[in-house]
């Protein structure tokens, strides 16, 4: 249903490496997964993570891999024959790189799984946990295999890469861009970052604790804000109080429903750092739209808006697995992406058709960033959902029986 989303994540959701010169600059990281088909059970696993270069170039690759099935793990997966490199040293703006490894795993059986990938070293310096340069970097992915559950071919995958910067006193914004190929349900919720299976880091505190200072964009007495929206990811932190470098992680949990229960059937966790710097920048902002219902076969077609406070030229992007479908996906100008005088537009068009009904929402992630003449450029996310539902019975007719059932035809 979906056209070519392996290239898009290998331009999108790419990875990292280098040669080391001074500590591992470790920013961001996650693992994804898909099944190759519904009668193996063989698994393709894609570790991405993010490197920060600001402090010297590193090898990302040096972890262990573990599939959480006692099998034995991968000690290096850089240098492991059953790894393949996908991307390598991949730039994608604000001085960070990223890179991808995949390599393929089957299970014996049923079961939960928890994959885990753990790299020593973090950025040093990170103020909300202690000793962060000597913490190791730790991410982790749940597999269910659950033949009473239907086949899971995909676990959450993420369209947006964390690359972004914050300001003080600014309210500070991110979403993964997260979907699901199988059209389950998705939930977002924060998490500890961990040092190991099981094991937080160490002294972790939330970015909003009050040890950090901080008010809510705009006031001088309202403490500062932390939320995850848990139906569209949408990060807020309003607003950081001092400069550093913070850590945070959030989970991206997978449901699937059948006959009126909900059933955990895989997460996916991201952790990743955010650069909080003193700046003399104000962020721009977005006009979405509502939430949208539309019956099959009808067109969605909407314009989004950006300004900037300090006059900045913006730039608009869109991240929704709607823009790949290989029949009728949705598309929208400009196209690239580019900065333009504030106030910017982006126009949204969709020709649905039934083959997109169904019961989740899609989600349509846009994006807005800054170009100050100097400092680091802000941003500011929002997401509309829309839901395709099937279309109306034309010609409906109805014959009440003697059995006192009643027939519908149309």
């Amino acid at each position: 249903m979906i056209k070519n989303l392996q290239t898009l994540f290998f331009g999108i959701i790419l990875f990292f490496v280098s040669l080391p010169i001074e500590a591992t600059h470790i920013r961001a990281g996650e693992i994804t997964v898909q099944r190759v088909n519904c009668q193996s059970k063989t698994f393709i696993i894609y570790i991405t993570g993010y490197v920060d270069l600001s402090g010297g170039q590193v090898t990302f690759g040096g972890g262990e891999l573990d599939f959480g099935d006692g099998s034995e793990p991968i000690e290096h997966i850089r240098t492991d024959s059953r790894v393949e490199i996908i991307l390598d040293e991949v730039d994608i703006g604000n001085d960070i790189k990223i890179t991808r490894f995949k390599v393929e795993h089957t299970y014996s059986g049923n079961g939960i799984y928890f994959i885990g990938y753990q790299e020593p070293n973090r950025n040093a310096g990170i103020v909300n946990m202690d000793n962060s340069v000597e913490t190791p970097f730790y991410i982790e992915t749940m597999v269910r295999i659950d033949g009473t559950l239907g086949c899971n071919m995909f676990l959450p995958e993420m369209l947006v890469p964390p690359i972004d910067f914050g300001c003080t006193g600014v309210a500070f914004y991110h979403n993964p861009g997260a979907f699901d190929r199988d059209g389950d349900s998705l939930a977002f919720e924060f998490v500890t970052p961990r040092k190991a299976k099981n094991t937080p880091v160490d002294n972790y505190r939330v970015m909003n604790d009050p040890e950090f200072g901080g008010f809510e964009e705009g006031t001088t007495n309202v403490p500062a804000g932390l939320t995850i929206n848990p139906l569209t990811g949408d990060l807020v932190w309003n607003s950081p109080g001092i400069q550093g470098e913070y850590n945070v992680a959030f989970i991206v949990k997978e449901y699937r429903r059948l006959q009126g229960e909900y059933f955990l059937i895989g997460s996916v966790v991201r952790d990743m750092q955010i650069i909080v710097d003193n700046c003399d920048n104000n962020r721009p902002r977005l006009d979405l739209p509502d939430d949208i219902c539309v019956e099959a076969g009808d067109n969605v077609n909407f314009d989004v808006f950006a300004t900037d406070e300090d006059g900045d030229d913006v730039k608009i992007e869109v991240f929704s697995v709607v823009l790949y479908f290989p029949d009728s996906p949705a598309t929208f100008s400009p196209d690239p992406a580019v900065f333009q005088p504030q106030p910017g537009t982006l126009n949204f068009d969709w020709n649905t058709t039934c083959d997109q009904v169904r019961e989740q929402p899609y989600l349509v992630t846009f994006k807005v960033t800054d170009q100050p003449d100097q400092g680091v450029p802000l941003v500011e996310f929002g997401t509309v959902n829309i839901i395709v539902v099937a279309p109306a019975p034309q010609n409906l007719q109805s014959t009440v029986n003697a059995n006192r059932t009643i027939d519908l035809t149309w």
